[in-house]
């Protein structure tokens, strides 16, 4: 902060004091951005080669690692963040803070939310209907395997749910209750249509969806991304 009334109100001073700060902020900044918290051998992609924002009507490995990141911190059953959250590339060699931010810019808080299975087909349905469209509300998904039928009423079938214990895949039953996680924007109505909006909270999580990847690169990785995310693993088919 600069006082009112520390130095004389010129332009030259003003300037020069103005810059300075701004300076000082600049270099705190890329003093945080620029640690290294991870190393990959391939990229984890957004954006298809044309251009276009494959996150938002695709499976991409950005997406499968930003949904597993928020599975495992949460310990929910399932995971699904829009896919307009998703912004940013992040090239293969060293992954720094700086990267995650550009990846996930919005710094969303997470939260838990419990769904059954016949609102989770629901909001599957909703949120690919559009494709081959591009849309915001694409879901990316962990923990959940689907079949997309584009541009059908009923836009998913053979909707799946991974059973952490066995490992295995196991058909979503409709009356059962599921835990999902995913951030505070879909569930104050923004994303993902709106649909999670009246859904019965189970816990509110400090840690943004962008600290969460952090923590998961850093922490649950050990610093290498695995050969599992070089590509897209097969989740919605």
């Amino acid at each position: 902060l600069i006082p009112a009334g520390t130095f004389p109100m010129d332009d030259k001073s003003l300037k020069n004091a103005v810059q300075q700060a701004v300076d000082s902020v600049k270099t705190l900044m890329k003093r945080v951005t620029d640690e290294e918290i991870c190393r990959s051998l391939f990229p984890l992609v957004v954006l298809a080669g044309d251009g276009n924002q494959l996150v938002r009507y695709a499976e991409t490995n950005a997406g499968d690692i930003v949904t597993d990141a928020l599975r495992a911190y949460t310990g929910a059953d399932v995971a699904i963040i829009n896919g307009g959250g998703v912004r940013a590339d992040i090239s293969a060699g060293a992954i720094t803070v700086g990267d995650v931010i550009a990846m996930l810019p919005y710094d969303n808080p997470v939260t838990v939310v419990s769904v059954t299975g016949q609102e989770l087909q629901e909001l599957l349905s909703l949120c690919c209907q559009d494709v081959p469209k591009e849309s915001g509300d694409f879901p990316q998904v962990s923990g959940i395997r689907l079949t997309l039928c584009k541009g059908r009423p009923n836009a998913v079938r053979d909707v799946m749910v991974l059973n952490a214990v066995s490992g295995e895949y196991e058909p979503v039953v409709p009356a059962k209750t599921y835990t999902l996680a995913t951030i505070e924007y879909a569930v104050s109505g923004g994303g993902l249509h709106g649909r999670l909006a009246n859904a019965n909270r189970v816990r509110n999580f400090d840690k943004s969806d962008c600290g969460i990847l952090i923590w998961y690169l850093r922490e649950k990785l050990q610093g290498i991304v695995p050969e599992r995310y070089s590509a897209t693993q097969d989740r919605i088919r």
